[in-house]
């Protein structure tokens, strides 16, 4: 708004009111960030965040990390129930570029191993961009060759 001080002129306000200005720009985009700033994350800290996507975002009741640092987590690293009793896995990478060879070793250490509390539904939680059309494809061509 424009403060108009002086002697009313031919629009007829008068002096000291407050008049809108004759043309308005557009408000100004404002929007979230669409991605988070995961690559500030420290990795116990990602893997915190994917617990509580599993429970905010998915629906769990329960959410846990698998093992500790160290001990062989046969590609799990957080499960999460949900109330119908589904059993949901994740495993939470922290990394600032992923590739598609990671991501089949990744996927493939999971399925053929021994699947730990035996999850229904998998998840790869990514903390790079994913839109990679290779690894887009890739992950696709996993879901087919492991579609349980």
């Amino acid at each position: 708004m424009i403060e108009v001080s002086g002697v009313a002129g031919d629009d007829g306000w008068a002096t000291g009111e407050v008049i809108p200005p004759p043309d308005l720009p557009r408000p100004l985009t404002v929007t979230a960030p669409q991605t988070l700033n995961t690559e500030d994350l420290s990795w116990e800290s990602f893997e915190l965040l994917v617990r509580a996507v599993a429970l905010r975002v998915d629906g769990a009741v329960s959410a846990t990390g698998y093992g500790v640092r160290g001990q062989s987590q046969h590609g799990l690293d957080v499960v999460a129930w949900l109330p119908d009793g589904t059993i949901l896995g994740y495993q939470a990478k922290r990394y600032s570029s992923y590739t598609v060879g990671q991501l089949k070793t990744a996927v493939r250490k999971f399925a053929k191993g021994p699947r730990p509390h035996s999850p229904s539904i998998f998840y790869m939680v990514l903390a790079c961009n994913d839109e990679n059309t290779k690894l887009q494809n890739a992950f696709a061509e996993l879901k087919r060759e492991f579609p349980d």
